[in-house]
């Protein structure tokens, strides 16, 4: 009963005003690099909420303005930032530890878009890499952001579809598919490096890496 009650006092309506918040951005700021970033990294807090779903009315608007969604591979990006985070958890964590394992059966659904199994086993109940994560997928985001701003937007050829690897032949663009698959894979690859690399030096102190 307790939980049910701060579930509808607080977090249904803490869901709602960031949903409404991650729209206000996509809608003002998704031509600008740094709007891409701030909406790749506060996705994988609305994916904690339970609020990603609600922007698929956003993709069916845009494959009907643009004919490609591109809101997508920027969202895309937050997986690939913990997927990054996740493999720094892993290098430092002990050879035997209950975390290698529990990052090994959980790092292949995440590169295959399937985030779920990484937040709620790994990254969320550690939060420093959760949050780091959320960093990675911000430098992702940005990555495509810029990509766009010099003249290459680029999106998924769907309203929805599999995120991760699986995506990337799923990426067009004015120019073409190759072009489009070169930048979805640039910025997953910004989002690893910068995963790891922001949970290497910031989140793994203090943190339970057994």
């Amino acid at each position: 009963m307790i939980t049910a009650t701060l579930a509808y006092l607080i977090i249904m309506p803490l869901g709602g005003w960031l949903f409404e918040g991650m729209s206000w951005l996509f809608m003002h700021l998704n031509s600008n690099p740094l709007g891409c970033a701030v909406l790749a990294g506060l996705f994988l807090i609305a994916v904690v909420f339970g609020v990603h779903q609600g922007f698929i009315p956003v993709y069916l608007a845009l494959m009907d303005s643009q004919g490609f969604n591109s809101l997508f591979p920027i969202l895309s990006m937050a997986g690939a930032g913990q997927v990054g985070a996740a493999l720094a958890l892993y290098w430092r964590a002990q050879p035997h530890s209950a975390l290698r394992s529990q990052v090994r059966g959980a790092i292949i659904p995440g590169l295959l878009g399937v985030g779920e199994p990484l937040i709620y086993g790994v990254t969320l109940p550690r939060m420093k890499p959760f949050i780091t994560a959320c960093l990675g997928g911000a430098a992702g985001g940005l990555f495509i952001g810029l990509i766009a701003w010099w003249g290459l937007p680029m999106g998924l050829n769907s309203a929805f579809g599999p995120s991760g690897l699986v995506a990337l032949p799923l990426m067009t663009s004015a120019q073409g598919i190759l072009p489009a698959m070169a930048v979805y894979a640039g910025g997953i690859l910004v989002a690893w490096v910068c995963g790891f690399i922001f949970t290497t030096l910031f989140g793994c102190r203090n943190v339970n890496l057994d």
